[in-house]
């Protein structure tokens, strides 16, 4: 496996990208880029299911229009563990979920699934920023089921989500992909943030965040915070580029806190709640992190590595958090 920018077939995938639905081609350069192998895939609408391991990881699109331009949604997700039947675990996750990178953990009621998931809202003009993105995250995630499903299980008494392909079996070794993580992204990790005294692009994501009615302020070097008015206590966010994450290092640490006047047990279903709706709804956001609790405020917390680094990227990033803080608070206001 190359460094993603580096891959002799990145060049077709562009080119794909640009020749038909974007959406599909998505996929398509995804399973070309990370060498997906093709006994271990499985159809399914838009999209295809694989299994990297023992689990079953889902990369898919939707195509939709925004004020008359093709939009299309990727999401990549994977299963983590089944609940026993224990909705319960619903808010005991929600605390967990505060180590959150790229992915949100999302509950199938159906299928009695715990799952991770990540959705990008990609055009034309988004999908250069975005394919680093999203390639870094499809490894984290299926890394981050690897590593934590089998502490959830021992941790909450359930069963980790383990499937077989419909013709194969299950797989017993892992693939090639799990390498992404101690070969290339945490090694990009080691060095200092991409973020870090990047001027223009601080300045770019206060400007966005003014914009949309927030107070923001920045040093052009570290951080942006931002504060949004409501009823009660506001609605803060701040991005920092001097908060390495445990696991994968330097990058962009992104955080929303929404206070809310609820019970802690109101506030875990909230969270969960949030997740999955972000799965669902077209929120015009970028769909990374996750909602969380923190003490007694309801947060997002996402983590963006120093791999994914693209310029652009900061600003975007900004208005997605003040977007996903505007889209919370009209939710907040129809429960109340």
């Amino acid at each position: 496996m190359r460094h993603y920018n580096e891959h002799p077939k990145m060049r077709g995938w562009r080119f794909a990208m640009v020749a038909s639905d974007l959406g599909t081609s998505i996929v398509e350069g995804v399973v070309q880029v990370l060498r997906i192998p093709a006994e271990w895939t499985a159809p399914m609408p838009r999209g295809i299911t694989w299994w990297p391991g023992h689990f079953a990881q889902s990369l898919w699109s939707d195509p939709a229009e925004a004020e008359g331009e093709p939009i299309y949604r990727f999401h990549c997700e994977s299963e983590l563990v089944r609940g026993r039947g224990q909705t319960s675990l619903v808010g005991r996750l929600s605390h967990a979920m505060t180590r959150s990178t790229t992915s949100a953990v999302v509950y199938d009621e159906t299928a009695d699934l715990y799952k991770l998931h990540f959705a990008v809202c990609a055009t034309d003009v988004s999908y250069e920023w975005l394919r680093r993105l999203v390639l870094a995250a499809i490894v984290i995630q299926a890394h981050d089921v690897i590593a934590s499903a089998p502490r959830l299980a021992e941790e909450f008494e359930v069963d980790i989500a383990k499937s077989g392909h419909p013709k194969n079996g299950e797989r017993t070794d892992l693939d090639q992909v799990l390498r992404g993580l101690p070969e290339f992204i945490q090694p990009a990790g080691k060095k200092p943030s991409r973020w870090l005294e990047a001027e223009s692009e601080w300045v770019e994501a206060r400007n966005r965040m003014r914009h949309a009615g927030a107070h923001a302020v920045t040093d052009s070097q570290t951080y942006v915070r931002a504060e949004f008015e409501q009823e009660g206590s506001p609605l803060r966010i701040e991005i920092r580029a001097d908060k390495p994450h445990a696991t994968l290092g330097s990058g962009l640490s992104l955080h929303l806190v929404l206070p809310v006047l609820m019970s802690g047990r109101e506030r875990s279903r909230l969270a969960v709640k949030f997740n999955r709706l972000e799965r669902t709804e077209w929120t015009a956001c970028h769909d990374f992190g996750s909602w969380c609790l923190e003490g007694p405020d309801l947060c997002f917390h996402a983590f963006i590595p120093n791999v994914a680094y693209a310029k652009g990227m900061l600003a975007d990033l900004g208005r997605d958090l003040a977007l996903r803080g505007a889209w919370a608070t009209e939710h907040l206001r129809s429960l109340q």
